[in-house]
């Protein structure tokens, strides 16, 4: 799924259109194009719509308290969960599986 302009689409569309009609000068296809930018138009509009959300952005921290000699803690900067790590082991999260946030600020890692 895409978020886009509807409005700049229709305008867009509308203007191919128009520009498809100077190369006729038959009526009937101009009435036919017509049509089709105003239905066009109507599918555009009566389309179903998503409620877009802000991406929440955090990064992966490492817990100062440690875990054990083997492994290490590592928590969301956001909703704090957090997660055992293996020494040595590199995991790479996108988002944070938990609270879903974009885990673009660092990288989870143990090195």
């Amino acid at each position: 799924m895409r978020l886009i302009d509807a409005d700049e689409l229709i305008h867009t569309t509308g203007f191919a259109i128009m520009f498809a009609s100077m190369f006729t000068t038959d009526k009937a296809e101009r009435e036919i194009l017509k049509k089709v930018q105003k239905f066009f138009k109507e599918r555009v509009d009566n389309a179903p719509t998503i409620k877009a959300e802000p991406i929440e952005h955090g990064e992966w921290l490492e817990s100062e308290s440690g875990y054990s000699e083997t492994e290490n803690i590592f928590y969301c900067s956001q909703c704090k969960d957090e997660f055992i790590v293996h020494k040595g082991d590199r995991i790479d999260f996108n988002y944070c599986p938990h609270c879903g946030v974009k885990m673009d600020g660092g990288k989870l890692k143990n090195e």
